[in-house]
């Protein structure tokens, strides 16, 4: 299968499990048909749906396959809910139709990262602080509790997590659970193809691929977390050995070399630049350490930047000329 699908030009990632396929690839245009019909002829997934973004680039810059024991882990334990219990998929004419509608509306969860819905998100979500999806279904819960006759709405970015999460509501007595279907995604065709609606959805749909998200409005609702200012774009600091996923405005991104602005960041993008040259896009720089945050303080911007300097996890600006050394003698050979 890798094979076939590199033969046609396919990057991305396509994880596959017991419980089904997640794949987020990008594809030639000209490739559409050929995909569809593997999918259909070869691999068994006839009437499979094709979820376009309204952003196309190419995302990716390989195609990974792999295997995993869940799609999206939620550390609940094996048997607790039955996921063939599905929710209400609604169209996004549907959806729209229904959060227009204040009568038919009870409850409205983002089941996203905090990370995601900063940049964008239907007006009167409860957006959870959470930075997992296993937070997410343990927010959702509490959210929920004592709620089971109500009806419950949910979104995510293309609608996995929410059948999952709505298969758990509905395993736990739930009589009524909606979620988007095709998730923020198809939403944001929706209202591409229909212009004359207003979008119920302000700003970004965050994206886990090299674009960092796709506008779906020109509105702004996040702010650069380094100066304050009205910013809805993600970038990743350009030292690869900090790699935090913040928000940052083309002003201070210029100011600070595309850097998260803490000491150790700054100096050695500002070293490499004057030792090796700097491209016109900021391009990465890669000093050979290991990652210094996990996930959660990777996307925790708040709990590392700080405005006026710092330090990138205690690792000392002495290093500097050693990484260079390293570098340097790495060319030559």
């Amino acid at each position: 299968m890798l094979n076939k699908l590199e033969e046609m030009g396919l990057v991305g990632r396509i994880y596959i499990a017991t419980e089904g396929i997640n794949a987020q690839v990008s594809c030639p245009k000209e490739k559409i048909v050929d995909l569809r019909k593997y999918c259909d002829d070869e691999l068994n997934l006839k009437g499979t749906e094709f979820n376009f973004s309204t952003y196309h680039v190419k995302a990716f810059r390989k195609l990974h396959v792999k295997i995993k024991k869940q799609i999206v882990a939620d550390r609940l334990e094996s048997g607790s809910y039955d996921l063939s219990k599905q929710p209400v998929y609604l169209t996004p004419e549907e959806w729209h139709e229904a959060l227009s509608n204040s009568k038919e509306l009870s409850i409205l969860i983002d089941m996203r990262n905090q990370y995601e819905s900063e940049v964008g998100y239907f007006v009167n979500s409860i957006r959870p602080d959470v930075d997992t999806f296993r937070d997410s279904i343990k927010a959702m819960n509490e959210i929920c509790e004592g709620k089971q006759n109500e009806k419950i709405y949910m979104y995510c970015t293309g609608g996995i997590r929410c059948s999952k999460a709505g298969a758990i509501l509905l395993s736990n007595g739930f009589k009524s659970v909606y979620m988007l279907k095709g998730g923020i995604t198809a939403y944001g065709r929706f209202v591409l193809e229909n212009p004359s609606i207003t979008s119920l959805y302000k700003g970004r749909n965050f994206t886990f691929d090299k674009r960092l998200g796709e506008p779906i409005t020109n509105d702004v609702v996040s702010q650069c977390h380094t100066c304050g200012k009205p910013c809805g774009t993600h970038t990743n600091c350009r030292n690869k050995t900090c790699n935090l996923l913040f928000i940052q405005c083309e002003e201070c991104k210029t100011r600070l070399k595309r850097t998260c602005g803490t000491d150790f960041c700054f100096q050695l993008v500002h070293t490499w630049d004057e030792k090796y040259g700097r491209s016109s896009t900021f391009d990465d720089v890669k000093p050979g350490l290991e990652c210094v945050y996990d996930h959660i303080h990777r996307t925790r911007p708040r709990l590392v930047i700080k405005r006026l300097g710092g330090t990138t996890a205690n690792i000392s600006t002495d290093i500097i000329p050693d990484i260079i050394k390293q570098k340097d003698k790495q060319t030559k050979e």
